[in-house]
């Protein structure tokens, strides 16, 4: 999967995402793969800003674009 963030918001580009990634099944079994596909396609700075911390989750990947965009 390739989605990109673009000019979408981090909500709309997480919804988006998750809405895509329901017909991948390897997503819906690898919750790794999901959080690392998730990350990369972020805007480069607001990417750059969630990579800095090591998140084990795509939960907490996805709390923090939200924490980061807010700023």
């Amino acid at each position: 999967m390739q989605l990109q963030q673009g000019r979408m918001s981090a909500l709309e580009y997480a919804s988006k995402f998750v809405e895509l990634s329901r017909f991948v099944l390897a997503f819906m079994a690898d919750k790794k793969l999901n959080m690392n596909c998730f990350e990369e396609g972020h805007n480069p700075n607001l990417k750059e800003r969630i990579l800095l911390c090591q998140y084990i989750s795509y939960e907490d990947t996805y709390s923090a674009a939200f924490n980061v965009e807010g700023d």
